[in-house]
């Protein structure tokens, strides 16, 4: 079943407050640089690991965006850079060492003292979506997934980048720009999603794979970045209100 909801909101970009940047090791030694986002006081918050895309990194807009206006409502926000990228090389095969980069991040929230453990959430862009997913289907610990600017060209595509998406229980949403054409057409995604066994909630804004709208420094880009963003938060306040 699908739910889709199409942002029309008028907003700006939010700046987050100063985070922690920590360098966190992965099991085969290598280092992950990460940026750590705290809301006010002194609780332990629900908190969401998000995934980079190939050469999206986390000082982008998409991200930091997300990150003040998650820490505002009261969520704790992990956002890091793939090694690769960090050293200036390439993805390994397979995407072995990514997954184990994201594994690291999430071992890393669990451990933190303002992590609610319960509420532990992934998110991912493009490649990260795909990272996201798999990590998220073998850990049932996991709370909720969002994959933001998903892979999705043709309906195969699912069984081939997230093939247990359709089956998935646990709250998952799916956000993405209209003009996403090359990656992820929507009624190509709204065809794969028929058969989902939940729900599964499309946040729709203008845009292309970045969420970007005409030439670069476009103002319609900020407001097109916040809307898709509030969405995200939206969801994960409504969720984790129902689920306490």
């Amino acid at each position: 079943m699908i739910f889709s909801l199409t942002v029309l909101l008028s907003l700006g970009l939010a700046a987050p407050d100063a985070a922690e940047s920590v360098r966190v090791t992965t099991s085969d030694a290598r280092e992950v640089e990460c940026s750590i986002y705290l809301p006010a006081g002194a609780d332990r918050a629900p908190c969401l690991v998000v995934a980079p895309g190939r050469g999206y990194h986390k000082g982008l807009p998409i991200f930091t965006d997300l990150a003040a206006q998650a820490t505002a409502a009261g969520f704790a926000v992990f956002t890091f850079d793939w090694h690769y990228f960090s050293a200036g090389t390439a993805p390994s095969e397979g995407l072995v060492d990514e997954i184990e980069d994201l594994r690291a991040m999430i071992r890393h929230a669990r451990r933190h003292d303002r992590v609610d453990t319960a509420y532990l959430m992934l998110a991912g862009k493009s490649m990260g979506s795909v990272l996201a997913a798999g990590v998220f289907a073998e850990d049932d610990s996991l709370a909720a997934l969002v994959l933001l600017t998903p892979v999705i060209p043709t309906e195969d595509a699912v069984g081939q980048y997230y093939p247990d998406l359709l089956a998935e229980r646990r709250p998952v949403l799916i956000a993405l720009g209209e003009g996403d054409e090359a990656n992820c057409p929507l009624p190509v995604l709204y065809g794969a999603l028929a058969g989902a066994a939940r729900r599964v909630p499309v946040v729709v804004v203008g845009g292309d794979h970045g969420l970007n709208i005409g030439s670069v420094g476009n103002p319609a880009t900020t407001t097109n970045i916040s809307a898709a963003n509030a969405a995200i938060v939206q969801w994960m306040r409504l969720w984790t209100a129902e689920s306490q």
